[in-house]
Formats: C-alpha cells, sequence, structure tokens
C-alpha cells in the first residue's frame, strides 16, 4: 500500500450538524509495521454551512502544517548538536 490518510467522523448532534474529526496520517507501505505518521483532530464543530465546513479543513491543515514544520525546526536543531557531538567524541579518543 501507501502513505494515505484515515479519517473517522463522529456525529455529535445530528440537528445542529456538530461532529468530532479525526485524521490520521499513516504509512502502511509494510503491513506487519504500519505507522501513524500525524493525527489531527477537532472535537467538536460544526459543519452546517460551506463556511463551517471550510474552518474545519483549515484547522485541520493549519495542525498538519504545524506539526510538519515541528519536525523539520527539531531536525535542524538536533542535526546541528549531532554534528557537534560527532567532532566532541572524536577528540575523546574514543
Amino acid at each position: 500500500m501507501a502513505i494515505k490518510w484515515e479519517k473517522i467522523i463522529t456525529v455529535l448532534d445530528a440537528k445542529k450538524g456538530n461532529v468530532s474529526i479525526t485524521l490520521t496520517r499513516i504509512d502502511d507501505t509494510d503491513p506487519a509495521n504500519v505507522k501513524t505518521l500525524n493525527t489531527c483532530s477537532v472535537s467538536d464543530a460544526l459543519i452546517n454551512t460551506p463556511e463551517l465546513r471550510q474552518q474545519v479543513l483549515l484547522e485541520l491543515k493549519r495542525q498538519y502544517q504545524s506539526q510538519k514544520q515541528k519536525v523539520i525546526d527539531d531536525a535542524a536543531i538536533a542535526g546541528a548538536f549531532d554534528a557537534e557531538i560527532v567532532a566532541d567524541v572524536k577528540m575523546w579518543g574514543v
């Protein structure tokens, strides 16, 4: 298979158009080792108009992009420190 999004939409109040939504990005390339890559959710959302649905989609996208940026930022910080560690360890004579 491949990387894909799984979604769970739970209706909280049908009359009001109120739902809970969870999106999970998974990598199921190896069925024996399925990995969760991202999870975004809105626990209480009204989706009874196109504008409200768009707001929910924008919030899910914002969460995804924020998680993606954190991975990039963390890698930059860890990568720089990793290079320092390698240089220091070489000086220890190990």
